[in-house]
């Protein structure tokens, strides 16, 4: 069972901490950022299918939220900060993540220590109702490329997103910035750094994309970014 360990007031934000097995330092940090506007309807949802999740693993979920003013890449340079795991991964609010997400990165932790990054595929939800999943390669020499398989359909590779698993000692220190894309930029500069690496063939991150529903665009609408 998860429970609340601490809540730390920072400057910009307030970090709820939900901490696995007792007196057992987590071994991976989930990390989930939100806004007042997308609390209820978008943030609890996520956290309490996380929980659900994690059970009684040494794994913690960190979830913070903020006064609305804070760019999304100082949001998420606080919750790197905060995290203790040896790994952390993102998981935006709006967005979704397969039933055995956690077991299946939770065993590639497991067996394979010292691994950079663990890295899955994504399921692309679009407003039409279509979707598309998605593979990873962090060999690529470009962001992306797109070809077609045997049977005509379309098909993606792209560069280790952010979403996926990191080994927090080789990251710690890649600031995100308060821009649009900040998430690509970051991804490119950490995915120079991956080594060792395990990759999950299956669909484990479930995105939602909806650029009505962006937060990087409100946040420009709003203060200006």
């Amino acid at each position: 069972m998860l429970h609340i360990a601490e809540a730390v007031l920072c400057q910009t934000a307030t970090v709820l901490l939900l901490q696995g097995a007792e007196l057992v330092m987590p071994k991976w940090s989930i990390l989930v950022s939100t806004t007042p506007k997308r609390y209820n309807n978008c943030f609890l949802k996520i956290i309490f299918h996380l929980e659900k999740l994690v059970g009684d693993k040494p794994i913690e979920i960190i979830g913070l939220f903020d006064n609305y003013y804070t760019g999304t890449g100082s949001k998420r340079n606080s919750i790197i900060a905060t995290a203790q795991g040896e790994y952390i991964s993102f998981v935006d609010d709006d967005d979704w993540v397969d039933d055995s997400y956690v077991e299946k990165i939770w065993e590639a932790i497991c067996q394979n220590p010292g691994a950079d990054s663990i890295y899955f595929n994504t399921l692309v939800k679009k407003p039409d109702g279509s979707s598309q999943e998605v593979r990873y390669d962090h060999t690529l020499p470009q962001d992306h490329k797109f070809f077609y398989d045997s049977e005509g359909r379309s098909q993606s590779v792209l560069k280790v997103p952010f979403t996926c698993a990191w080994r927090t000692s080789i990251v710690r220190d890649i600031p995100f910035e308060d821009t649009r894309s900040q998430d690509i930029a970051w991804a490119r500069l950490a995915n120079k750094r991956i080594s060792k690496f395990v990759y999950i063939e299956d669909p484990l991150y479930i995105y939602n994309f909806d650029i009505r529903k962006s937060e990087a665009k409100d946040l420009e609408e709003k203060v200006g970014l």
